[in-house]
């Protein structure tokens, strides 16, 4: 079992591309030495990220992302054990999307969204986690 988290929030600005890879060097550098796998996404001033490791790990990171002044209005979307880690062999993967295809996919793995619809005994996060796995499986990534 891994725990892992995926939240969604909104860049205080628009991100140039040298800010954003001077964000994935400084997540890869913390989450090789916190043994933390992961993916964000970026589109228009919006993020969404997957943290995979250790149950404690996870929630300091999570803590410490809390605190970044880069972003605000943190929403979790998952946050809980998983049977595994869907990249393991990314410190932190970034990829850039289409506003389009991200607020589709925001929109989609929500599951504040839909809960009244949703019955108790559906696994959420198991839809979730294939959903994102699907969503990067063909696009390039910087790892």
């Amino acid at each position: 079992m891994v725990y892992s988290l995926i939240y969604r929030s909104r860049a205080c600005h628009e991100m140039s591309s040298q800010e954003l890879s001077q964000l994935l060097r400084q997540s890869q550098r913390y989450n090789r030495r916190h043994r933390i796998s992961g993916l964000l996404l970026y589109a228009n001033q919006q993020f969404m990220q997957l943290l995979e490791g250790d149950y404690y790990a996870v929630k300091q990171l999570r803590h410490r992302i809390g605190q970044d002044v880069r972003h605000s209005n943190m929403t979790i979307l998952l946050d809980g054990p998983q049977p595994r880690r869907l990249f393991p062999d990314w410190s932190m993967g970034l990829l850039e999307v289409d506003a389009a295809e991200f607020t589709w996919l925001d929109g989609y793995i929500d599951p504040h969204l839909r809960a009244d619809l949703i019955p108790p005994t559906y696994n959420t996060g198991r839809v979730i986690m294939g959903l994102l796995e699907d969503f990067v499986a063909d696009r390039a990534v910087l790892v």
